[in-house]
C-alpha cells in the first residue's frame, strides 16, 4: 500500500466516524432510471387510456414490458461494470430496503394478476396499483433516511405518503395516470438524481 492510498484509507475512515458511519447512498442512479421511465411509461398509459394509443391489452402489456427491458438493460449497463468499494451498514440496510419495495412491487402485480383473471375486472384493480406501489416508495425512502441520517429523504417519504391517498381520490379516473407520472418524476427521479450527484462529489 503506497503513501497515497494509505492516506486515502485513514482520510475515509476518519470521515466515516465523524458522520457516524452513514456515508452517502449509492442507489440513485436505479432510483433515477426507474422513475424516469415507468413515469414516462405512466403517461403512455394515459394516453392509451383515453384512445391516443390503441385501447388493448397487448398495447399495454407492450408498453409496460417495454420500458421494464430497457430499465433492465440501463441497469446492466451503467451499474453492471462499477465497483460498489466500501459499503456503510446505512448503504446496506439502504439496498435492503430497496431490494425489499422492488420485490414486494413484483409480488403485488402478479397478485393482482391473478385476481384479475379470477374476478374478470382488471381495470377495477388497476386503479389500485399506482397509490399502493407509491406507499411501498415512501417506505423505501423512509429507511433510507434513518439509515443514512439524511432528513430531506424523510420530506420524500413523506411525500410520497400523502402522494398515495390523492392518486386514489382519481380512481376511476385516466388522469390518476398522469398524476403518478407527476409522483414518480417527484419521488424517484428527482432525490435519485441527487443522491447520484452525491455520490460524485
Amino acid at each position: 500500500m503506497t503513501t497515497d492510498q494509505l492516506e486515502s484509507e485513514i482520510a475515509y475512515m476518519k470521515s466515516m466516524a465523524l458522520s457516524g458511519g452513514h456515508g452517502p447512498l449509492k442507489n440513485g442512479a436505479s432510483l433515477f432510471w426507474a422513475g424516469l421511465l415507468y413515469g414516462a411509461g405512466s403517461i403512455g398509459q394515459y394516453a392509451i387510456n383515453v384512445g391516443y394509443l390503441p385501447q388493448s391489452p397487448w398495447t399495454a402489456a407492450g408498453l409496460w414490458f417495454g420500458i421494464s427491458i430497457v430499465y433492465a438493460i440501463i441497469m446492466i449497463v451503467t451499474l453492471g461494470g462499477v465497483r460498489r468499494g466500501r459499503e456503510t451498514p446505512a448503504t446496506r440496510a439502504s439496498h435492503s430496503a430497496w431490494s425489499a419495495v422492488a420485490l414486494g412491487i413484483f409480488a403485488f402485480m402478479i397478485s393482482m394478476i391473478v385476481m384479475a383473471n379470477i374476478v374478470h375486472d382488471f381495470n377495477t384493480l388497476s386503479f389500485v396499483m399506482a397509490p399502493v406501489i407509491l406507499v411501498l416508495y415512501g417506505v423505501g425512502w423512509w429507511v433510507s433516511a434513518v439509515a443514512s441520517g439524511a432528513r430531506w429523504l424523510r420530506v420524500v417519504a413523506f411525500g410520497a405518503f400523502a402522494g398515495a391517498p390523492v392518486l386514489c381520490l382519481l380512481t376511476g379516473r385516466a388522469e390518476q395516470m398522469l398524476a403518478y407520472a407527476v409522483a414518480l418524476f417527484l419521488f424517484a427521479m428527482a432525490p435519485g438524481f441527487v443522491l447520484m450527484r452525491a455520490e460524485k462529489a
